[in-house]
Protein backbone atom coordinates (compact mmCIF):
# COMPACT_ATOMS: atom_id res chain seq x y z
CA UNK A 1 0.00 0.00 0.00
CA UNK A 2 1.24 3.11 -1.16
CA UNK A 3 -0.83 5.43 0.90
CA UNK A 4 -0.05 6.52 4.58
CA UNK A 5 -0.80 7.85 7.72
CA UNK A 6 0.93 8.96 10.67
CA UNK A 7 1.04 6.53 13.81
CA UNK A 8 0.14 9.63 15.83
CA UNK A 9 -2.78 10.51 13.84
CA UNK A 10 -4.27 7.20 13.70
CA UNK A 11 -3.78 6.83 17.84
CA UNK A 12 -5.61 9.87 17.54
CA UNK A 13 -8.83 8.84 15.52
CA UNK A 14 -8.42 5.64 17.30
CA UNK A 15 -9.38 6.87 20.40
CA UNK A 16 -11.89 9.48 19.12
CA UNK A 17 -14.10 7.00 17.47
CA UNK A 18 -13.15 3.43 18.14
CA UNK A 19 -11.79 2.26 21.03
CA UNK A 20 -14.30 3.11 23.30
CA UNK A 21 -16.67 0.82 21.58
CA UNK A 22 -18.38 -1.39 24.84
CA UNK A 23 -16.99 -5.17 24.88
CA UNK A 24 -20.24 -6.95 23.90
CA UNK A 25 -20.58 -4.22 20.73
CA UNK A 26 -16.69 -5.03 19.26
CA UNK A 27 -18.25 -8.30 17.75
CA UNK A 28 -20.29 -6.65 15.24
CA UNK A 29 -18.11 -5.99 12.61
CA UNK A 30 -20.72 -3.85 10.77
CA UNK A 31 -21.53 -1.27 13.84
CA UNK A 32 -17.81 -1.11 14.25
CA UNK A 33 -17.51 0.00 10.15
CA UNK A 34 -19.72 2.87 10.99
CA UNK A 35 -17.52 4.57 13.72
CA UNK A 36 -14.24 3.67 10.93
CA UNK A 37 -16.55 5.94 8.58
CA UNK A 38 -16.81 8.74 10.77
CA UNK A 39 -13.25 8.09 11.51
CA UNK A 40 -12.51 8.55 8.30
CA UNK A 41 -14.22 11.43 7.55
CA UNK A 42 -12.82 13.29 10.94
CA UNK A 43 -9.24 12.59 8.90
CA UNK A 44 -10.74 14.33 5.71
CA UNK A 45 -12.16 17.56 7.24
CA UNK A 46 -9.41 17.79 9.86
CA UNK A 47 -6.32 16.34 9.18
CA UNK A 48 -6.03 16.89 5.35
CA UNK A 49 -7.50 20.39 4.68
CA UNK A 50 -4.98 21.41 7.42
CA UNK A 51 -1.72 19.84 6.58
CA UNK A 52 -0.94 19.69 3.14
CA UNK A 53 1.93 16.96 3.45
CA UNK A 54 -1.14 14.96 4.29
CA UNK A 55 -3.48 12.94 1.17
CA UNK A 56 -6.55 11.68 1.43
CA UNK A 57 -7.21 8.32 0.89
CA UNK A 58 -10.24 5.56 -0.42
CA UNK A 59 -11.82 4.42 2.62
CA UNK A 60 -10.26 0.35 1.74
CA UNK A 61 -7.17 1.98 2.07
CA UNK A 62 -8.43 4.20 5.48
CA UNK A 63 -9.57 0.79 7.12
CA UNK A 64 -6.73 -0.99 6.39
CA UNK A 65 -4.33 1.65 8.18
CA UNK A 66 -7.06 1.22 11.57
CA UNK A 67 -7.45 -2.37 10.94
CA UNK A 68 -3.82 -2.89 11.59
CA UNK A 69 -3.19 -0.23 14.19
CA UNK A 70 -6.56 -1.11 16.28
CA UNK A 71 -5.69 -4.40 18.30
CA UNK A 72 -9.19 -5.69 18.31
CA UNK A 73 -10.14 -4.90 14.78
CA UNK A 74 -6.87 -6.94 13.35
CA UNK A 75 -8.37 -10.02 13.07
CA UNK A 76 -10.33 -8.59 10.40
CA UNK A 77 -7.22 -7.31 8.15
CA UNK A 78 -6.86 -9.98 6.03
CA UNK A 79 -10.90 -10.62 4.72
CA UNK A 80 -11.06 -6.13 4.64
CA UNK A 81 -12.96 -6.60 1.25
CA UNK A 82 -15.39 -8.95 2.46
CA UNK A 83 -15.97 -6.66 4.93
CA UNK A 84 -16.08 -3.53 3.29
CA UNK A 85 -18.70 -5.47 1.10
CA UNK A 86 -20.59 -6.58 3.84
CA UNK A 87 -20.96 -3.00 5.00
CA UNK A 88 -22.23 -1.37 2.02
CA UNK A 89 -24.89 -3.98 1.37
CA UNK A 90 -26.03 -3.49 4.42
CA UNK A 91 -25.73 0.53 4.09
CA UNK A 92 -27.56 0.47 0.74
CA UNK A 93 -30.38 -2.02 2.11
CA UNK A 94 -31.41 -0.30 5.31
CA UNK A 95 -32.79 3.06 5.42
CA UNK A 96 -32.36 5.45 8.95
CA UNK A 97 -35.41 7.07 9.88
CA UNK A 98 -35.46 9.73 12.36
CA UNK A 99 -37.35 13.20 12.98
CA UNK A 100 -36.86 16.92 13.00
CA UNK A 101 -37.85 18.43 15.70
CA UNK A 102 -38.74 22.02 16.11
CA UNK A 103 -39.56 24.42 19.14
CA UNK A 104 -43.05 25.93 19.44
CA UNK A 105 -41.77 29.29 17.35
CA UNK A 106 -40.50 27.41 14.95
CA UNK A 107 -37.23 29.17 15.00
CA UNK A 108 -34.82 26.10 16.40
CA UNK A 109 -34.11 22.62 15.90
CA UNK A 110 -33.23 20.12 18.24
CA UNK A 111 -29.18 18.70 17.40
CA UNK A 112 -27.77 15.62 19.35
CA UNK A 113 -24.24 14.60 19.68
CA UNK A 114 -23.11 11.17 19.53
CA UNK A 115 -21.43 9.35 22.10
CA UNK A 116 -18.86 8.33 20.44
CA UNK A 117 -18.30 11.17 17.98
CA UNK A 118 -18.28 13.94 19.94
CA UNK A 119 -17.64 16.70 17.34
CA UNK A 120 -19.94 16.06 15.01
CA UNK A 121 -23.89 16.67 15.62
CA UNK A 122 -26.80 15.74 13.50
CA UNK A 123 -30.73 14.90 14.25
CA UNK A 124 -32.04 11.82 16.45
CA UNK A 125 -32.56 8.93 14.05
CA UNK A 126 -31.80 5.42 13.79
CA UNK A 127 -31.68 2.11 11.31
CA UNK A 128 -35.54 0.52 10.63
CA UNK A 129 -36.34 -3.04 12.13
CA UNK A 130 -37.75 -5.62 10.40
CA UNK A 131 -41.59 -4.93 9.30
CA UNK A 132 -41.58 -1.80 11.10
CA UNK A 133 -42.93 1.31 8.82
CA UNK A 134 -40.98 4.33 8.82
CA UNK A 135 -43.02 6.74 10.77
CA UNK A 136 -43.07 3.88 13.32
CA UNK A 137 -38.96 3.65 13.67
CA UNK A 138 -38.93 7.19 13.52
CA UNK A 139 -41.25 7.66 16.57
CA UNK A 140 -38.98 4.70 18.55
CA UNK A 141 -35.42 6.24 17.44
CA UNK A 142 -36.02 9.62 18.60
CA UNK A 143 -37.86 8.49 22.37
CA UNK A 144 -34.77 5.99 22.39
CA UNK A 145 -32.24 9.24 21.79
CA UNK A 146 -34.37 12.05 23.31
CA UNK A 147 -36.86 10.69 25.31
CA UNK A 148 -39.21 12.69 23.66
CA UNK A 149 -42.22 11.09 22.04
CA UNK A 150 -42.90 13.03 18.71
CA UNK A 151 -45.71 10.12 17.56
CA UNK A 152 -48.74 12.74 18.21
CA UNK A 153 -46.84 15.70 16.63
CA UNK A 154 -46.17 14.08 13.28
CA UNK A 155 -47.59 13.84 10.03
CA UNK A 156 -46.72 10.79 8.14
CA UNK A 157 -47.07 12.44 4.83
CA UNK A 158 -44.52 15.57 5.64
CA UNK A 159 -40.78 14.53 5.85
CA UNK A 160 -37.68 15.14 4.03
CA UNK A 161 -35.26 12.45 2.52
CA UNK A 162 -31.81 12.68 1.32
CA UNK A 163 -29.13 9.77 0.41
CA UNK A 164 -26.54 10.66 1.99
CA UNK A 165 -23.23 8.58 1.42
CA UNK A 166 -24.93 5.76 -0.22
CA UNK A 167 -27.85 5.79 2.70
CA UNK A 168 -31.25 6.99 2.63
CA UNK A 169 -32.18 9.12 5.76
CA UNK A 170 -35.55 10.49 6.14
CA UNK A 171 -36.39 12.83 8.51
CA UNK A 172 -40.56 13.61 9.93
CA UNK A 173 -41.33 17.19 10.99
CA UNK A 174 -42.03 17.61 14.38
CA UNK A 175 -42.90 20.91 15.54
CA UNK A 176 -44.45 22.46 18.76
CA UNK A 177 -42.11 20.86 20.63
CA UNK A 178 -41.23 22.87 24.29
CA UNK A 179 -38.09 23.92 25.14
CA UNK A 180 -39.23 24.80 28.43
CA UNK A 181 -41.37 21.75 29.55
CA UNK A 182 -39.48 19.01 27.99
CA UNK A 183 -36.49 17.01 29.58
CA UNK A 184 -33.97 15.41 27.03
CA UNK A 185 -32.45 11.96 28.04
CA UNK A 186 -31.89 8.69 26.47
CA UNK A 187 -33.32 5.44 26.58
CA UNK A 188 -29.87 3.55 26.15
CA UNK A 189 -26.53 3.78 27.27
CA UNK A 190 -23.49 5.18 25.07
CA UNK A 191 -25.94 6.10 22.14
CA UNK A 192 -26.10 10.57 22.91
CA UNK A 193 -23.96 12.51 24.53
CA UNK A 194 -25.56 15.82 24.46
CA UNK A 195 -29.07 17.66 23.08
CA UNK A 196 -29.07 21.10 21.77
CA UNK A 197 -31.64 23.72 20.93
CA UNK A 198 -29.98 25.64 17.45
CA UNK A 199 -31.19 28.58 16.05
CA UNK A 200 -32.59 27.51 12.49
CA UNK A 201 -31.01 31.07 11.02
CA UNK A 202 -27.93 30.40 12.03
CA UNK A 203 -27.78 27.08 10.49
CA UNK A 204 -25.17 26.71 7.65
CA UNK A 205 -25.96 25.53 4.09
CA UNK A 206 -22.48 24.43 2.88
CA UNK A 207 -18.88 24.08 5.00
CA UNK A 208 -17.93 27.80 3.29
CA UNK A 209 -20.34 29.63 5.33
CA UNK A 210 -18.94 31.72 7.63
CA UNK A 211 -18.68 30.12 11.28
CA UNK A 212 -20.22 32.94 13.68
CA UNK A 213 -19.83 32.37 17.59
CA UNK A 214 -22.55 30.15 18.44
CA UNK A 215 -23.72 28.07 21.35
CA UNK A 216 -22.15 25.07 20.48
CA UNK A 217 -18.62 26.53 20.37
CA UNK A 218 -18.41 25.10 16.80
CA UNK A 219 -15.53 26.63 15.11
CA UNK A 220 -15.95 24.96 11.60
CA UNK A 221 -19.05 23.70 9.84
CA UNK A 222 -17.56 20.07 9.36
CA UNK A 223 -19.26 19.01 13.10
CA UNK A 224 -22.73 19.68 10.82
CA UNK A 225 -22.25 17.72 7.86
CA UNK A 226 -25.26 15.65 8.70
CA UNK A 227 -27.60 18.52 9.26
CA UNK A 228 -26.25 20.48 6.27
CA UNK A 229 -28.37 18.55 3.70
CA UNK A 230 -31.59 18.97 5.18
CA UNK A 231 -31.74 22.75 6.24
CA UNK A 232 -32.89 24.35 3.01
CA UNK A 233 -35.33 22.47 2.53
CA UNK A 234 -36.57 22.89 6.36
CA UNK A 235 -36.48 26.18 5.98
CA UNK A 236 -39.23 26.04 3.11
CA UNK A 237 -41.32 23.65 5.02
CA UNK A 238 -41.31 26.00 8.18
CA UNK A 239 -42.08 29.15 5.91
CA UNK A 240 -44.57 26.86 4.12
CA UNK A 241 -46.31 25.56 7.25
CA UNK A 242 -46.42 29.09 8.61
CA UNK A 243 -48.44 30.69 5.73
CA UNK A 244 -50.98 27.22 5.42
CA UNK A 245 -49.71 26.06 2.25
CA UNK A 246 -50.83 22.96 3.22
CA UNK A 247 -52.18 20.59 5.13
CA UNK A 248 -50.72 19.04 7.96
CA UNK A 249 -52.50 17.20 10.79
CA UNK A 250 -50.95 15.98 14.11
CA UNK A 251 -50.72 12.44 14.52
CA UNK A 252 -52.05 11.55 10.98
CA UNK A 253 -51.44 8.55 9.18
CA UNK A 254 -51.72 7.66 5.67
CA UNK A 255 -49.59 6.36 2.38
CA UNK A 256 -46.68 8.36 2.57
CA UNK A 257 -46.83 8.52 -1.49
CA UNK A 258 -47.86 11.94 -1.69
CA UNK A 259 -45.84 13.60 0.37
CA UNK A 260 -44.44 16.96 0.96
CA UNK A 261 -41.82 17.79 -1.73
CA UNK A 262 -40.07 21.20 -1.25
CA UNK A 263 -40.05 23.71 -4.65
CA UNK A 264 -37.01 23.35 -6.96
CA UNK A 265 -36.40 19.74 -6.32
CA UNK A 266 -35.47 17.07 -8.92
CA UNK A 267 -38.65 15.26 -8.04
CA UNK A 268 -40.89 18.29 -8.60
CA UNK A 269 -39.50 19.36 -12.03
CA UNK A 270 -39.77 15.81 -13.29
CA UNK A 271 -43.02 15.68 -12.44
CA UNK A 272 -44.48 19.03 -13.64
CA UNK A 273 -42.66 18.43 -17.25
CA UNK A 274 -44.84 14.99 -17.25
CA UNK A 275 -48.14 16.97 -15.94
CA UNK A 276 -46.70 19.81 -18.83
CA UNK A 277 -46.38 16.75 -21.92
CA UNK A 278 -50.07 15.08 -20.64
CA UNK A 279 -52.25 18.15 -21.33
CA UNK A 280 -50.52 18.73 -24.46
CA UNK A 281 -51.11 15.51 -25.53
CA UNK A 282 -54.50 15.70 -24.16
CA UNK A 283 -54.90 19.44 -26.27
CA UNK A 284 -53.94 17.68 -29.55
CA UNK A 285 -56.56 14.91 -28.99
CA UNK A 286 -59.48 17.31 -28.00
CA UNK A 287 -58.65 19.72 -30.70
CA UNK A 288 -59.29 16.86 -33.24
CA UNK A 289 -62.48 16.82 -35.14
CA UNK A 290 -64.37 13.66 -34.19
CA UNK A 291 -65.86 11.52 -36.37
CA UNK A 292 -69.50 11.79 -36.10
CA UNK A 293 -73.07 11.08 -38.21
CA UNK A 294 -74.49 14.13 -38.83
CA UNK A 295 -73.19 18.04 -38.89
CA UNK A 296 -75.72 18.92 -35.85
CA UNK A 297 -73.97 16.19 -33.72
CA UNK A 298 -70.26 18.32 -35.01
CA UNK A 299 -71.81 21.56 -33.88
CA UNK A 300 -72.43 20.54 -30.19
CA UNK A 301 -69.51 18.82 -30.25
CA UNK A 302 -67.15 21.98 -31.02
CA UNK A 303 -69.32 23.45 -29.02
CA UNK A 304 -68.60 21.99 -25.92
CA UNK A 305 -65.08 21.84 -26.70
CA UNK A 306 -64.81 25.52 -26.54
CA UNK A 307 -66.42 26.15 -23.66
CA UNK A 308 -64.59 27.66 -21.14
CA UNK A 309 -63.91 25.37 -17.43
CA UNK A 310 -65.94 26.09 -14.66
CA UNK A 311 -64.40 28.09 -12.48
CA UNK A 312 -65.40 27.14 -8.94
CA UNK A 313 -63.17 28.66 -5.41
CA UNK A 314 -61.84 25.84 -4.82
CA UNK A 315 -60.36 25.11 -8.54
CA UNK A 316 -59.73 29.55 -8.81
CA UNK A 317 -55.68 29.88 -8.93
CA UNK A 318 -54.75 33.71 -8.67
CA UNK A 319 -51.90 34.80 -10.96
CA UNK A 320 -48.47 35.53 -9.91
CA UNK A 321 -48.68 39.33 -10.69
CA UNK A 322 -52.16 39.26 -9.41
CA UNK A 323 -50.69 38.92 -5.70
CA UNK A 324 -48.08 41.86 -6.02
CA UNK A 325 -51.34 43.89 -6.49
CA UNK A 326 -51.59 46.64 -3.19
CA UNK A 327 -52.90 50.20 -3.25
CA UNK A 328 -52.44 53.16 -0.66
CA UNK A 329 -55.29 53.94 1.21
CA UNK A 330 -54.05 57.44 2.38
CA UNK A 331 -53.38 58.02 -1.51
CA UNK A 332 -57.24 57.04 -2.48
CA UNK A 333 -58.85 59.32 0.08
CA UNK A 334 -56.22 62.30 -1.06
CA UNK A 335 -57.37 61.66 -4.96
CA UNK A 336 -61.01 61.80 -3.49
CA UNK A 337 -60.78 64.67 -1.29
CA UNK A 338 -59.10 66.76 -4.26
CA UNK A 339 -61.62 65.50 -6.49
CA UNK A 340 -64.24 68.60 -7.67
CA UNK A 341 -67.68 68.29 -6.15
CA UNK A 342 -65.98 65.70 -3.32
CA UNK A 343 -67.53 66.12 0.00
Amino acid sequence: MSHSIPMSILDDLGSRFIINIPEEERKDIIRIMFQVELAKWFYDDEYVNADASLTGCTMRDFCEHIFRRVPFLTPYADSLDEVLADWKSYKMAVPTYGAIILNQKLTKVLVVQGWWSRNSWGFPKGKVNEDELPHECAVREVIEETNCDVASLIDSRHFLEKVINDQTVRLYLAPGVSEADTVFGTKTKNEIRDWQWYPIDDLPLSKKDAVKPNCLNIRNWNSFFMVMPFVRDMRIWIKHYKRNKFQFVPGYREEENNHFVPPGQNQGRRNSTKKRKNSKSQDLNNSQPQQTGGGRQRKQSSQAQDAPPVVTLETFQCPKYWSQFHFKKKDIFASMAAAPGWK
